[in-house]
């Protein structure tokens, strides 16, 4: 809960949104499909700034919508790895405009990417929380700029690349 999720306005914001999945996951994803269709010029669309895939039917709607919007590049960062998994271990794939990342924690926090996605780590003011960070060489791994919309890196990270976050 840093930055601006400590404001009240945005918690209510986050807190409506899931509300509103909860509610009707099928409407949810129609009005990203509206809001799609009325902006017929965006390239790229991330998924919850804050936030997690919440089950199987949510990324069921996020592949939906990705193929329904080719011409738009999707991205999310999960910690939900069991549900991506799942959907993988299937034989299922990825539409190649959903880029999802796996994101890492902690020395303590086991990522299982068993499919090798794109991954995140954070780079801790605090060495020791560090778990092994890759190697900033090559393209295996990058770091984050800090700006999205001038970066999209993430949005066209490869299987078994990675970028770490400076924490802030």
């Amino acid at each position: 809960m840093n930055g601006n999720y400590r404001f009240p306005s945005v918690q209510q914001s986050h807190k409506e949104n899931f509300l509103a999945y909860i509610e009707s996951p099928s409407h949810y994803f129609e009005c990203i499909n509206e809001y799609l269709d009325k902006h017929p010029n965006t390239n790229y669309f991330r998924y919850h700034s804050a936030g997690d895939i919440v089950d199987k039917e949510y990324l069921k709607g996020m592949i939906e919508v990705a193929k329904t919007h080719q011409n738009v590049n999707f991205l999310a960062y999960t910690k939900k790895f069991e549900i991506v998994n799942e959907y993988l271990d299937k034989g299922y794939r990825l539409p190649k405009n959903l880029k999802i990342l796996f994101s890492n924690w902690d020395k303590d926090f086991i990522v299982d990417n068993r499919h090798k996605l794109p991954t995140t780590f954070v780079d801790f003011k605090d060495k020791e929380k560090n778990p092994v960070l890759p190697e900033v060489k090559g393209k295996t791994a990058r770091i984050c700029a800090g700006s999205c919309e001038e970066c999209r890196m993430c949005w066209h990270l490869r299987s078994g690349q990675s970028i770490i976050f400076n924490q802030h």
